[in-house]
């Protein structure tokens, strides 16, 4: 999956809430993954300093599901409140996904994964 120019992210203007769309895919990145394989799943997000601001999912110790809400069959959102963008810089926002499924090869009977890399997700700006 090519990661977007920085001109073409969507732009997040600083002091605005957003509520990004996320899903899960499987190896090809075109396939979104049904979300009722896991047991739990959600986003890590990232300010443009690299500092994690959140934890936001369900079915996962450390997640909010406060601002989480279920969208379809494979895919889920995020309420991110404009206090988290109070930078006063212009910068790229990123997230990793968490997915944690059922597995009796472990002994606690949990296994979580994380995307390998954060991904770009907006672009803060000032208006």
């Amino acid at each position: 999956m090519a990661t977007p120019d920085i001109n073409d992210l969507e732009k997040w203007v600083q002091g605005a809430d957003k509520k990004p769309k996320f899903a899960i895919y499987d190896y090809t990145l075109t396939t979104p993954i049904s979300l009722s394989l896991f047991s739990g799943f959600g986003v890590i997000i990232f300010n443009p300093d690299g500092d994690e601001v959140g934890r936001y999912g369900t079915g996962m110790s450390g997640y909010s599901t406060a601002q989480f809400s279920t969208v379809s069959t494979t895919s889920f959102e995020i309420a991110l409140d404009h206090s988290l963008n109070t930078s006063s810089t212009d910068g790229v926002w990123e997230y990793r996904i968490a997915a944690s499924w059922l597995d009796s090869d472990f002994t606690d009977s949990d296994y979580t994964a994380f995307s390998d890399n954060r991904e770009p997700l907006y672009l803060s700006v000032a208006l």
